[in-house]
């Protein structure tokens, strides 16, 4: 028997980010991975320490091994980006299990 499960992602802000820009700011956005599964990136915000991204994205995950749903994170990057590339800001991994 198959089980299917989603993961909702909303309101997401941040607070008091490092400034990596040289005016002090950073042009920050948000990149999701779901267990390397599947990603996404929210839009950049240009010149700021405190974003509110406006994402509501969902991760729809089906399995026959709900076991295994212990094992499986959503891992968050605020990144800065810029002209040349990105620079990391920071990150976090949440545990999904029920």
């Amino acid at each position: 028997r198959i089980g299917r499960y989603s993961v909702r992602i909303y309101g997401i802000s941040c607070e008091d980010l490092v400034g990596k820009d040289k005016g002090g700011t950073s042009d920050p956005y948000c990149k999701f991975d779901f267990d390397k599964f599947r990603k996404f990136n929210t839009k950049v915000i240009r010149k700021t320490l405190n974003p509110v991204f406006d994402t509501d994205e969902t991760f729809n995950y089906a399995t026959q091994f709900a076991d295994r749903l212990q094992y499986k994170h959503l891992v968050i990057t605020v990144q800065d980006k810029d002209f040349w590339g990105k620079d990391y800001i920071g990150s976090c991994k949440v545990d999904l299990h029920t």
